[in-house]
């Protein structure tokens, strides 16, 4: 086994010591996995693998479900660990080899604490046995702990947790993000076949544009590819650490990270067309999967703000406001291509003239709740995530 270095002996002996977590989330598919995969192996954080984690506070919850003192004991922790060990640390050949290591560290720490432990203790302490368990090479018994959140269901809950915790979103070019969401998870996947998917999922992406806490900062996915060290630089500085290297290479547990469609791999082999590192390229493509030239100009209408403060403005458009909002109050009424495919995959499999008539109030039925959320967006005046902008530690706000 690698020898542990002296900050991670002592952080077994008082992982409280690890700072409050820094949240990894992003709005639409915009890089976020990327972001977490520059962080991987930086030797003044904790992050166990990513593609894991965003899992593991639903997991950790139903552990304290109807603890009145809000502490468990080793005797409770030790077999949930155990059972739900893919949400610490995924099924990856690196992580399977460390899962016995890693619980006898969980249970060193835990042998330490004869009245349990706390909610809010418990990440940390798994952070740190897992980090014991692959030898990571900290450098400081105050490390700042990634977590890869993805999503937020409760800021209320885990501010209560760690009231210092501090947030950082990825974005990107807003209708490509949308695109991209849009087509992995309602279509590629093929995992929902109710109309209110592509609505939900819009709702669910819009409320994502909003700082949780004065310490919330957005990354563009853009600047990421295209301006790599000046972003990280920017991105260390406002985390507390010095800015790497290791900033420039993305891993997963110290493996080559490897992106293919909604996947990520640590083997090329996996998936010959895998990316790996920077793309420029990637990062100005502007194809598109599922939105159609018309559901992006609504988009466009709808998120004007989005697009200037996020400095996308010189393609956000100049017309008159008054012009704009009736383009888009009598477009937004449309069905978006996405629910126009879902809805003529539905009618071509209706058995029948009343299964057909069925389908079909469904679906119009889902155009007043969309074109009023595209109305509400568009009417927003809600706070706007600021740029962490690339070279320095300051934010662009628009």
């Amino acid at each position: 086994m690698t020898e542990l270095t002296p900050a991670l002996k002592a952080l077994l002996d008082d992982p409280g010591e690890v700072q409050d977590p820094v949240a990894v989330l992003h709005w639409g598919k915009s890089g976020s996995y990327l972001l977490c995969s520059l962080l991987d192996g930086h030797a003044q954080t904790l992050q166990n693998p990513f593609e894991a984690m965003f899992s593991y506070h639903y997991r950790e919850g139903l552990l304290f479900t109807a603890r009145a003192n809000g502490r468990v004991c080793a005797e409770e922790v030790l077999p949930w660990a155990e059972a739900n060990y893919d949400a610490i640390a995924g099924i990856r050949e690196p992580a399977l080899q460390a899962r016995t290591a890693f619980l006898g560290f969980l249970r060193q720490i835990l042998s330490r604490r004869p009245n349990g432990m706390g909610r809010a203790d418990l990440i940390k302490a798994v952070h740190v046995a897992y980090a014991a368990a692959r030898g990571h090479p900290l450098t400081t018994t105050r490390p700042v702990l990634v977590w890869n959140l993805h999503l937020v269901q409760s800021a209320e809950l885990l501010l209560s947790l760690y009231p210092a915790m501090r947030f950082v979103t990825t974005v990107r070019f807003p209708e490509k993000a949308l695109d991209s969401e849009l087509f992995t998870f309602c279509f590629q996947q093929q995992n929902f076949a109710a109309a209110e998917i592509v609505r939900r999922n819009l709702a669910s992406i819009f409320e994502r544009d909003t700082p949780l806490t004065a310490d919330h900062v957005a990354v563009r996915f853009e600047d990421m590819h295209c301006e790599p060290e000046a972003t990280t630089r920017a991105l260390a500085a406002w985390i507390g650490i010095d800015w790497a290297p290791s900033m420039l290479i993305s891993s997963i547990d110290g493996e080559a990270y490897y992106f293919s469609q909604q996947y990520v791999h640590t083997g090329r082999n996996d998936d010959p067309r895998g990316l790996t590192g920077f793309s420029p390229e990637r990062a100005r493509d502007r194809s598109f999967s599922i939105l159609s030239l018309a559901d992006r100009l609504v988009l466009r209408l709808a998120l004007r703000r989005l697009y200037v403060g996020w400095g996308y403005g010189s393609e956000a458009p100049a017309w008159p406001a008054t012009l704009q909002a009736c383009i888009l109050g009598a477009m937004a009424w449309l069905p978006m291509r996405p629910q126009r495919a879902m809805f003529s995959r539905d009618w071509a499999a209706a058995g029948s003239l009343q299964a057909l008539l069925g389908v079909s109030r469904y679906y119009l039925a889902e155009i007043v709740p969309t074109a009023r959320l595209l109305g509400r967006k568009s009417r927003s005046q809600a706070p706007l995530l600021p740029i962490l902008t690339p070279g320095n530690r300051g934010v662009r706000t628009g």
